[in-house]
């Protein structure tokens, strides 16, 4: 209970798109664990400038200023992106997979159905309560009694 089989994984994973989009997500991924350092790196920079001036404020304020809001807005549009075609995979491989389960089931034989007991059981409940609903809409919009 509670367990996917690798089968089911290496479907969904497979499901997710072309080999474009896993170039893509590979790409985002990357340029994300390069960009974080980055801000790193360009803030001992300008500080280190600082420090080499003689009065402790860099000449190059603007310039710094100017790459550290573009390294930031990199990585945030980077982290959008990706979460973004992360959504958009797992959305179109769950979808396949759902339209591929219910078309095997509505071809299936109706001898599947009757002879797997657990089947049976879901399938039976499932068209009971239809059935339950539909009895009840059609009997209490006809009623001819008075208020």
């Amino acid at each position: 209970m509670g367990r996917v089989s690798l089968r089911v994984v290496r479907k969904y994973l497979g499901s997710f798109g072309s080999w474009r989009t896993w170039a893509t997500l590979v790409g985002v991924s990357v340029l994300l664990h390069v960009l974080g350092p980055c801000t790193d790196v360009w803030l001992a920079l300008w500080t280190g400038d600082a420090a080499a001036s003689p009065d402790g404020v860099s000449p190059n304020n603007v310039f710094y200023m100017v790459g550290f809001v573009a390294i930031t807005v990199a990585y945030a549009t980077s982290t959008f992106g990706r979460n973004f075609l992360w959504f958009q995979a797992s959305y179109t491989a769950s979808k396949a997979m759902h339209e591929n389960m219910l078309w095997s089931i509505l071809r299936a034989p109706m001898s599947f159905f009757h002879k797997t007991p657990q089947v049976r059981r879901a399938c039976m409940g499932a068209v009971g309560a239809a059935t339950h609903v539909a009895h009840a809409s059609t009997c209490t919009g006809s009623s001819a009694e008075p208020l």
